[in-house]
């Protein structure tokens, strides 16, 4: 028997006995209370939309492929499950925690999914004839059918483009799926026809754009930083542990770092109030060499330098350690995506200028931000030149 939730993207999306019985499940109810967008409401106020709803929107759009592609009933259930379950091990606020996995022990979303899936929810997947390591490995990205959510375009960013551009408000998210749907092929792994070039460009467009505007944007930036230096102190102080922070959701981590606020600094109050760190200095692309961009990536990498580089800026600048925070972020580029033209395959940067464009670009995208109090702003004015001396 199917049943019928409604979507503000989607409209319908039927969902089996097993679907609504999965979701219904603890580890899915979760996704209801974290925000997809992290602290982007901040910003985009009406950005409060939830990993739960995308996760369903995945599961609709990977299940709409599957019916082009011809899939038997057995690969159609296996890749729904998967693309429902693919954000199962999402931290509070989504990527904020995840893109700093080191304060979980170096355990990304992805891999927590995996393991939530293949013990949590592996009783009902096995009384269902479903294998659990299958489920996750497709959720991850593996085997033949992974490429169906984890690619250059695939039913992941199909739906969080579209939802994250509608809950922002802003006009760079429309996507053609219909189209999309039509014009998918897979022999192995998820591709597309010439055709589609066009729409195909557009997605990549649209990426491209809500990376500029939302995902990038230097205000959210700045109090993702915040959360982070007020969780980081918070696992110092044991507040809480990592193994805690894969169960909490956005609830549980505000509260926990609301009543233990005088070991986790002065971060959450602002965050309250919207008192947000203010941006001194930002170091792009255009700013950046070679040999720069390498440091600034070890950097990145390292965690325990880079706070050590973020106290050793607030020394040179006359500043307490916790009024300084870096903030660095590199665009990753976009995986592989697949066209079929004349029933030969090419990758999509072969056939299209306008996508080599973009891509060029998102090599050029790195950013860093060094964020203080408002207070603090013309003490941090050299902020920039000294960093550059200090990495």
């Amino acid at each position: 028997m199917a049943h019928i939730i409604k979507d503000s993207i989607h409209k319908d999306i039927k969902v089996t006995n097993l679907e609504r019985t999965v979701i219904d499940s603890p580890p899915m109810q979760r996704l209801r209370r974290i925000k997809q967008l992290g602290m982007t409401s901040l910003v985009y106020p009406s950005a409060t939309h939830t990993r739960f709803e995308h996760s369903l929107g995945a599961m609709h759009i990977a299940g709409n492929l599957c019916k082009s592609f011809g899939f038997s009933g057995e690969d159609t259930t296996y890749v729904r499950m998967a693309a429902l379950l693919h954000d199962i091990g999402h931290f509070p606020f989504s990527h904020i925690l995840d893109e700093n996995s080191h304060l979980m022990g170096g355990k990304g979303h992805a891999k927590l999914g995996a393991e939530k899936i293949t013990t949590e929810l592996s009783n009902i997947l096995l009384e269902n004839k479903l294998d659990p390591k299958k489920v996750a490995k497709i959720a991850t990205g593996k085997g033949k059918l992974g490429s169906i959510l984890s690619g250059g375009i695939d039913a992941d960013k199909m739906d969080y483009l579209v939802r994250d551009a509608r809950f922002t408000g802003v006009a760079y998210g429309m996507v053609d799926l219909t189209r999309l749907y039509y014009t998918a092929k897979f022999n192995g792994s998820l591709a597309f026809d010439y055709k589609a070039l066009r729409n195909i460009e557009s997605v990549v467009v649209s990426r491209f754009m809500m990376f500029q505007s939302v995902y990038l944007h230097p205000t959210i930036r700045s109090a993702d930083a915040m959360l982070i230096r007020a969780v980081e102190n918070a696992l110092v102080k044991n507040v809480f542990s990592p193994k805690d922070l894969t169960n909490m959701d956005d609830t549980d981590l505000i509260s926990a770092l609301r009543q233990n606020k005088k070991k986790t600094g002065p971060f959450i109050e602002a965050l309250d109030s919207r008192n947000l760190y203010k941006i001194a200095c930002e170091i792009t692309g255009k700013d950046i060499d070679v040999q720069l961009r390498k440091k600034l990536e070890a950097l990145d990498a390292d965690p325990k330098k880079q706070r050590l580089v973020s106290n050793a800026l607030a020394a040179k600048l006359g500043l307490l350690n916790e009024q300084v925070l870096i903030n660095i972020f590199s665009m990753k580029s976009l995986e592989p995506v697949k066209i079929v033209r004349n029933n030969k395959t090419f990758k999509l940067f072969e056939l299209s200028s306008f996508c080599r464009s973009i891509m060029d670009q998102e090599k050029e995208s790195m950013s860093v931000l060094v964020c203080v109090p408002e207070k603090c702003m013309k003490k941090a004015k050299k902020a920039k030149d000294v960093l550059v001396e200090l990495i």
